[in-house]
């Protein structure tokens, strides 16, 4: 393996470290009240919801409305379906697999995730309720952010192109 080779395995292996050192909780009324799903358009700036950690609670899809309440789960599934927008980049932890990839922010709350690379590590288990392929699926069909109350929504589209909107608390630090 060449010099250059190696410098940039290692830098690959410390961003990755680095990511996964970046962790918060959650905020103390949320999980007990349930999740705030408000539906008010509030959009607020984007830069208020970069550079902190998100915590998904719920996706609200047509017909039913998928829950993840954080209290009840277990300890391998607390750290999971996490979201965190830096400047040049989406990423978190999903169920295993830690995620990132680019994003373009369009006019107004107008956004775009593009292709997520992540960790390859095999989920020996996986909450019943939601996937990690969905997940990310989710994601990469992002095309619209909001802020509702506290709770960031960010609008897709599922693999049959229903409408979908995932709500996330944030997380304290």
């Amino acid at each position: 393996m060449n010099h250059y080779m190696k410098i940039a395995v290692l830098l690959f292996l410390a961003l990755i470290v680095s990511s996964a050192c970046k962790s918060g909780s959650l905020p103390s009324g949320t999980a007990n009240n349930g999740p705030q799903l408000s539906v008010t358009d509030n959009a607020g700036q984007f830069s208020d919801i970069t550079d902190r950690d998100w915590f998904l609670i719920a996706v609200r899809l047509d017909s039913e409305i998928i829950e993840l309440d954080r209290k009840t789960l277990t300890e391998q599934f607390n750290e999971i379906f996490t979201l965190r927008f830096d400047p040049e980049r989406v990423s978190g932890v999903a169920a295993p697999n830690r995620y990132f990839g680019p994003y373009t922010q369009g006019d107004g709350q107008l956004i775009s995730l593009g292709q997520m690379a992540g960790t390859l590590m095999a989920a020996l288990f996986e909450p019943e309720v939601l996937k990690e392929h969905e997940f990310l699926g989710y994601l990469q069909n992002t095309y619209k952010w909001n802020i509702a109350g506290e709770n960031l929504e960010l609008y897709s589209k599922n693999e049959d192109g229903a409408e979908a909107v995932l709500v996330f608390v944030p997380a304290v630090n």
